[in-house]
């Protein structure tokens, strides 16, 4: 039986060494947002480290119809 869906997630830590407060990270973090869901239909989410002002931990996760799929997508974003 092959699966009709699979879902994908990944977990990364950013840095962000130009930020000196956490108005100056939420930029970079809101444009990351933008690129992963417009060229991956990913969901974002910062799931750590909301307080430090240089680094974010953020939560992707996204669909696919097949496993095959899924790698690919999620590889994209690793690169």
């Amino acid at each position: 039986m092959r699966p009709d869906a699979c879902i994908g997630v990944y977990l990364a830590e950013l840095h962000f060494p130009e930020a000196r407060t956490l108005k100056e990270k939420r930029a970079p973090l809101r444009s990351v947002r933008d690129v992963l869901q417009a060229r991956f239909r990913a969901s974002f989410s910062e799931v750590g480290l909301q307080d430090a002002w240089q680094r974010a931990r953020v939560l992707v996760v996204l669909a696919a119809s097949s496993l095959p799929q899924t790698r690919e997508r999620l590889d994209g974003i690793d690169s």
